[in-house]
């Protein structure tokens, strides 16, 4: 089988959704070698020489008028560019790693939804342009033809927003690196809270920021992870 890959966030180094879809390709290569793959993005990405761009990747621009403002860039790459490069590269499965299906898939297509947070609190829909991109993207992950997610509850919430049967998320748990594990040296435990501020029980947080800026049109969470602008 063929699998063509949206690698939109191999662009915008230190999102989630990157990391998200570099750890993807580094376990996709250990694991699978029955299957082709192929990364498809709108412009050149630099390969570092780590072995992080396992596998081919084609550039397909999109038309130069749409280029001309980066939303419209990304609305144009994911909704017609990207999904057009996978069907003309003979692609038999489409994955969209992140919350932006085509809403017309050429190419039966899966896609991760991470969270359906813009469509569960309103505070997350700061304007009329992310409000109109959440209904695209919800109404569009209605066509996929099954939907990855990370955990029960982003399923159950899936479920309720997106109006879909649970046969159609299927959830995949994300797992920490290897570099993440426990630390007993009371020594260095010491240190990290002296250095941070914290007592010996804390909260953690690793997403986006926890509350939208008034002038922002888009959410917090998503525009954390590389949504606008582009970095040229």
């Amino acid at each position: 089988m063929k699998i063509a890959l949206n690698s939109l966030f191999l662009q915008t180094p230190s999102s989630g959704s990157e990391q998200y879809l570099l750890h993807l390709l580094r376990a996709l290569k250990e694991i699978d070698q029955q299957n082709e793959y192929l990364l498809l993005g709108p412009r050149p990405v630099k390969r570092d020489g780590s072995g992080n761009i396992a596998f081919p990747y084609l550039v397909n621009p999109v038309p130069t008028l749409a280029g001309r403002k980066e939303n419209i860039e990304k609305l144009v790459w994911e909704q017609y560019t990207g999904p057009a490069a996978a069907r003309k590269a003979g692609a038999d499965l489409y994955h969209v790693p992140y919350f932006a299906p085509p809403l017309f898939p050429r190419t039966p297509t899966v896609v991760t939804i991470h969270d359906v947070i813009p469509l569960r609190l309103p505070a997350y829909q700061a304007g009329a342009r992310v409000k109109a991109y959440m209904r695209l993207v919800a109404w569009a992950a209605r066509n996929a033809t099954l939907i990855i997610t990370v955990s029960q509850h982003a399923r159950q919430d899936m479920m309720d927003a997106l109006h879909l049967p649970a046969e159609r998320i299927c959830v995949t748990y994300e797992a920490a690196g290897e570099q993440y594990r426990p630390i007993t040296d009371p020594t260095a435990l010491s240190q990290a809270r002296a250095r941070y501020g914290v007592g010996e029980r804390y909260i953690f947080y690793l997403g986006g920021r926890t509350a939208a800026p008034a002038s922002s049109s888009f959410p917090p969470s998503t525009k954390a992870l590389g949504w606008t602008p582009w970095r040229r």
